[in-house]
């Protein structure tokens, strides 16, 4: 199973939501991506794609993918073109490290610093539930009633010592309280009970916001650690 972890990004009105783009040197039009919480990668690309064929489907048909590889690819399947940032922060999320410019129509940044992918296996996959309970007090008697149910997962996530970094970035988004939406295999419909290994929305369970780096093995020269993550499904 090719796990994997992708951390919501806000876009907001007036703040990070336009990047400036030249296609074939027609003229630069500025192209807004629409305010929301996007909660994948995917769906930020998706909303990048729009935001510029937008402007720009009269002459091109632009390709915004998220690539397996935890990176972002900007494609405008034609003439070369430039991309201007009006936020740092939409650029550095999407992995790349300035303006796109320099006589290409396709451009991929590095791994996006919100991305976590698998590169050994995530195990100890579990589900279960905690209940909010409301009680009810009477003379001589007293009643409790179940009132919602919060479905709660755990996973460990064994990686190498070069990934550490990376690991590191994307939990220090995640202990944040910052949600995510992790992909418990390649599929990318939602989870649902016959559907056990789809996607799922989650946060860090609020009782667990730490972590421990346990490194493995002495005798491997601690190349490996793991990590146990606990989720709170939303």
């Amino acid at each position: 199973m090719a796990q994997r972890l992708d951390i919501a990004y806000r876009v907001i009105e007036g703040v990070n939501d336009t990047v400036v783009v030249n296609y074939n040197s027609l003229g630069a039009k500025t192209c807004t991506i629409a305010p929301a919480l996007y909660m994948s990668s995917r769906a930020l690309a998706a909303a990048l794609q729009t935001a510029i064929d937008d402007q720009w489907s009269a002459s091109t048909s632009f390709e915004v993918s998220a690539n397996t590889d935890g990176t972002i690819s900007i494609d405008s399947t034609g003439a070369n073109f430039t991309l201007a940032w009006d936020s740092l922060s939409l650029m550095d999320w999407l992995g790349f490290d300035g303006a796109l410019a320099g006589g290409y129509s396709l451009f991929t940044g590095e791994q996006q610093p919100g991305v976590l992918l698998e590169s050994m296996p995530w195990v100890e996959d579990t589900h279960g539930w905690i209940w909010s309970m409301r009680g009810v007090s009477h003379k001589h008697q007293s009643q409790a009633a179940k009132v919602s149910r919060r479905d709660l997962w755990s996973v460990r996530v064994f990686e190498k010592r070069d990934n550490l970094s990376q690991l590191r970035s994307v939990l220090g988004h995640w202990l944040r309280g910052t949600p995510a939406t992790w992909y418990r295999s390649a599929t990318i419909t939602a989870w649902s009970y016959t559907n056990w290994h789809g996607a799922l929305e989650v946060c860090a369970d609020p009782r667990r916001l730490s972590y421990d780096e346990a490194f493995e093995n002495p005798g491997n020269l601690q190349d490996v650690l793991s990590v146990e993550l606990r989720m709170v499904a939303i």
